[in-house]
Formats: C-alpha cells, structure tokens, sequence
C-alpha cells in the first residue's frame, strides 16, 4: 500500500521530526510504501527561517524592532542551528518526500500539533483535516494534536465540519479525543508515533553510541519556567554527575555542557547516555521512557499530553509542579518491568489501528 503522511516533516523542532520518522518507520516495517507529501506552506518556512519577515510583519513596530535586534545579536548561533536542522531534514526527511500531486492509497495526518490554529494566519489549516485535492482512496488522521484544547463555539462549529473529511479519526490526546467525540464523531486515543518503535529500533536508526565519558544528567530545558536550576544543580552535585543542558532554541554558543544547536539524532543519543533526565518536553520525556531512565518532567504551559501519558503508564509521581524549589534527593527507581507491560499493551492498540489501513 502507499501511504503518505502529511505532518510537521520540515520543522525545526526536535519531536515534530522524530515523530514524523517514527510514522514512517512504523509503516515501512509493515511493509507499506510510505512518503511524506511535501506540503510546506510560506508560513512554515517563515517560522524556521533565521530571519522571519511574518514575524515582522505580525509584530507591532516596537516589538519587531526588538525581533531584528534579538536576530542580529544571535546571528551566528541561530545560522548555525538552522544548517544543522537542514543537514538532519536532508538526511532522514527529504529521500521520503514526494509532491501533492502524486497518488495515495491512504493519506494519514499527524502525529504532532497539526490541528492548532497555525502561527501567522491565526486559524485552523483544513489541509490538516483532509480537505485538499490530493489523491487518495482514504484520509485519516493518526495521534492529531492541538496542543491546548480551547475553543469557541465558533470553533466547534469550523471543527464539525472539518473533521468531516476525515474516515478515521485518532488523535494523542484524552482531552481532544473528548473534543471530537463532542462534536459527534467516533474517535480513538492513541500514542505519539515515537512510543511505537523499541529502544533497539532507535538505537538502530540513528547508531546511538553507549556513552564513554564522564557520567551525566541531562536536563531537556525547552520551556522556561517549569524547573529551578538550583535545584536541578544541587540534585547532579549530590550525585557527583556533571549536568549537561539542551536547549529549544538556537540563542546561544556550545559548551561541553549547554547545547544549543544539536540535531535530534544528537538529542537522542544524549537521552540515550545520560544516568537519569529533567525535562520540560514531551518528547523528552518520551524518550527517557523508551531507554527506561529515572527521569522528572515539569511543564509551565501545556502539560496534559504529559499528564496523559504518564497517568496511562501509572507514573504520575513523574511530573513535578512547574518551579518546584526541591527535588528528592534520590529518585526512586522506576519498575520499568512493570511499566513495560503497561506500555506494550498501549503500543498494540496504537500499532492494530495502523495495522487495519
């Protein structure tokens, strides 16, 4: 069978890319052909471009000066961090790519945040909801996203309607399935794409390396305000770890022990070494799950897919309250035997929905 997956495949961003090579994996070890359908739209590009002209364009004069400035101080890191993400989209993403205009058998949207209103134009894309004139016998959805679910009766009402292009529906989230299943439609709750492939696939896929230097934490620093610093940093000096930090965003120069502009492969292979990981992202958290490390997750803003998971697996005590001033100073082992079960029981239903294309 063809298949095409229609995603956030050209981003920038660590687990909007890991999950789509997940997908991909997932159905080509089934045995489908499987490309992403290169649909990238301007305001896409923008969004990841060194120097976004939608963001001047959508600030007010004051605060897209305060943009340029940021730009041009960051100049060199930021370019330095965009070439590495091309790099890695040119290695994993772009021999999979294929035009619109080809045909599928079936079209699957998602994973990832697909269905939030998009940056710049301030709505949904129906693109992402199967509304577009790619040919196709099937359009589905698979672990849809949309980040916060908060919406108007003016949304509920675009989203009946959209959701009607759609011949199945699964999505990541408990709270959006409860959405959809409002708006009258039949709707399954299923895994992020990256909790589909094993530990060995991944180690197979990206050819992780066990670790041969100094014994680390990692601390996954995506989104500000979820963990202290000091806390984290009293909690590796305990431990006689070294602590190396990863960041979201390009700002900064490397050390040994902040990184700013790794790829994803980089990432993982960092999750994959570390004695135990903080983290304030999803995927971060994802990933510590799958290479079974005693991790802590905090969240600012937008913790529910993480709340999801982590209550679905029985480890809830996992996610911490956002700029909690302590953390124990042991952290208990996690009974990954157990949570294996758990978690190999939620990667069938997830892989038989895949498995019934």
């Amino acid at each position: 069978m063809k298949i095409g997956i229609l995603t956030y495949h050209r981003s920038h961003n660590y687990g909007a890319l890991l999950q789509a090579i997940a997908l991909r994996v997932v159905l080509q070890d089934m045995g489908h052909e499987v490309l992403y359908v290169d649909y990238w739209p301007d305001y896409h590009k923008s969004l990841y471009a060194p120097v976004s002209f939608y963001q001047l364009m959508h600030k007010s004069p004051r605060l897209s000066l305060s943009y340029l400035r940021d730009r041009m101080t960051h100049i060199s890191p930021i370019l330095k961090r965009y070439r590495t993400f091309q790099t890695f989209i040119r290695q994993y993403i772009t021999p999979y790519t294929a035009s619109p205009n080809e045909t599928y058998d079936v079209i699957i949207h998602g994973s990832d945040q697909i269905w939030r209103k998009q940056p710049f134009i301030f709505s949904y894309n129906p693109v992402y909801f199967g509304q577009h004139a790619i040919p196709c016998q099937h359009r589905i959805s698979y672990a849809a996203s949309m980040g916060q679910v908060t919406t108007t009766d003016a949304d509920r009402l675009q989203l009946r309607k959209l959701l009607s292009n759609l011949d199945s529906i699964s999505v990541r989230e408990s709270d959006l399935c409860q959405l959809v299943q409002s708006l009258g439609y039949p709707c399954q709750l299923h895994l992020d794409p990256t909790m589909l492939l094993s530990k060995q696939r991944w180690i197979d896929i990206f050819h992780l390396q066990s670790p041969t230097d100094t014994p680390y934490a990692l601390f996954y620093n995506l989104l500000p305000h979820s963990f202290q610093d000091e806390a984290i940093r009293q909690y590796t000096k305990a431990h006689d770890l070294q602590l190396k930090t990863i960041y979201g965003k390009g700002t900064g120069r490397n050390t040994s022990t902040n990184i700013y502009n790794a790829d994803p492969r980089s990432l993982v292979q960092l999750i994959y070494g570390a004695q135990c990981v903080f983290t304030s992202s999803f995927h971060g958290l994802v990933f510590a799950i799958i290479f079974q490390k005693p991790f802590y997750a905090a969240f600012s803003t937008n913790g529910g897919r993480a709340q999801s998971i982590l209550h679905s697996l029985h480890i809830s005590d996992r996610l911490l309250p956002p700029m909690s001033s302590t953390i124990p100073s042991d952290i208990p082992p996690l009974h990954y035997d157990l949570i294996t079960q758990t978690f190999s029981t939620l990667q069938q239903k997830s892989l038989n929905y895949l498995r019934q294309l």
